[in-house]
């Protein structure tokens, strides 16, 4: 076969199976085509709330549990496992209750070290590395996002936009620009209206949900203003919302883990103790809490509480997680801030447009928390992201830095009618020297 007709060939195989797979319910690891009754059953279990309660329980036996409580066939990746030397009877010690399926099994494999995939049927207990080895195409329509088939060019450019936006937020180390496993080819390859990325379920996970977050973006009606866009999972929005609501507790030399129980009912929010981060750093479930605080919000009061022992939260897997911090900057929350109600009124090209969101990422991290961005080594990330319609700023960092960077683009002054704007040979005017406070949308 001619180098020519492989290339007709295997784009129409990629037309062919982006049309099997938008045409199916659901997702899943099935490559190309409609998952099987049993995947299907598997995937709808793990969005299912669960509840379990397990005390030094052996891990076969909290597989066989769930497997149950479920009616799914779970399995235990034996050889795996033993490799990174846990065994089936390692002991489980997990309570979590109203939560999904799916995050309660990250929340307790997570503790071991282990992980979870959906496999020949199955879904299979084994490790990260493991997981991360079982890549498989999906294909996610972009096409509502950028130009249409009118203009290819354009359609081409912004699909390499979002692409970039994609490879630089999801685990930019996991992609085959940089060494990485991972994916990305548009289709049909002359004006892209779909992404093919092939990687591991973790990473799908993380793409599904930013490119819902765009979706989000698009349909906002102008004038919204730059409203931080979240994922809006019903567990963590009642998290969020406790987060924000008054407290008082009076703690004299309480273990850790009995403030957490009391939060816990008093809040009726599910807070679950990072244990093999805290014992990393050498603190126990055990650890004496002497803390008396009233009248303020549940927020600033586990802040408070938490700073003395050098440990943080993030909200993640739909619980409120105490960890440290070293932990909350390697699990950063992805935000979109619509910005198009910012541009001045004489930034109608898109790479006008990208400009000057350029320029607004470059206003964020000088004055938000300067080291914790990734030019200079830092866990967090912003990048605009201008196509047709689409003006958005695209921020990947811990919650607290979120707050700051809601507040600094609801300041009146960026919202200003602007009639031009410094070019890179212009003088460049300088932002507000104190972005303040009062500004900050509630994360909570």
């Amino acid at each position: 076969m001619s180098r020519s007709r492989l290339v007709v060939w295997l784009g129409r195989a990629l037309c062919a199976g982006w049309l099997l797979v938008a045409a199916s319910p659901g997702w899943c690891a099935a490559p190309w085509g409609k998952p099987s009754d049993a995947e299907n059953k598997i995937e709808k279990a793990l969005g299912e709330p669960t509840q379990l309660e397990f005390i030094e329980c052996p891990l076969q036996d909290a597989v066989n549990f769930l497997k149950d409580l479920h009616d799914i066939e779970i399995q235990i990746d034996r050889r795996a496992l033993k490799e990174s030397g846990t065994a089936a009877d390692t002991p489980v010690t997990k309570n979590l209750k109203g939560i999904s399926l799916d995050a309660a099994l990250k929340l307790m494999l997570g503790e071991l070290d282990l992980s979870y995939s959906i496999t020949d049927e199955v879904l299979l207990i084994t490790t990260p590395v493991e997981v991360g080895c079982r890549l498989y195409p999906r294909v996610y329509p972009v096409g509502h996002l950028i130009a249409g088939p009118d203009d290819p060019a354009a359609a081409r450019r912004e699909f390499a936009a979002v692409r970039s936006l994609i490879t630089s937020v999801v685990l930019p180390q996991s992609w085959d620009e940089v060494g990485g496993p991972g994916t990305i080819v548009g289709i049909p390859p002359g004006a892209p209206k779909a992404a093919v990325v092939v990687q591991d379920r973790r990473s799908h996970e993380e793409v599904e949900e930013l490119l819902a977050l765009l979706d989000r973006a698009a349909r906002l009606e102008p004038g919204a203003g730059p409203i931080p866009l979240m994922p809006t999972d019903p567990a963590e929005e009642k998290i969020r919302k406790a987060l924000a609501s008054p407290t008082e507790f009076e703690f004299i030399e309480t273990p850790l883990q009995d403030v957490v129980e009391l939060l816990k009912d008093k809040h009726k929010i599910e807070i679950q103790i990072d244990r093999r981060a805290l014992d990393d750093v050498g603190i126990g479930t055990d650890t004496r809490v002497t803390k008396n605080l009233h009248g303020i919000s549940l927020r600033s009061a586990l802040r408070l509480m938490l700073r003395e022992f050098d440990l943080t939260y993030v909200i993640q897997d739909e619980v409120l997680l105490v960890t440290t911090p070293e932990e909350a900057c390697g699990r950063p929350s992805t935000v979109l801030y619509p910005i198009g109600d910012l541009m001045p009124v004489d930034c109608k090209e898109p790479k006008d447009r990208t400009a000057y969101g350029a320029k607004l990422v470059e206003t964020v991290t000088r004055l938000i928390k300067p080291a914790t961005w990734d030019e200079i080594g830092g866990p967090g990330s912003a990048a605009p992201l201008c196509t047709r319609g689409l003006d958005v700023l695209v921020v990947s960092q811990t919650l607290d830095v979120q707050r700051e960077v809601a507040g600094l683009l609801a300041r009146p002054e960026l919202r200003q009618p602007v009639t031009g704007w410094p070019t890179g040979s212009e003088k460049e005017s300088e932002p507000p020297a104190n972005p303040g406070q009062s500004g900050f949308f509630s994360f909570e």
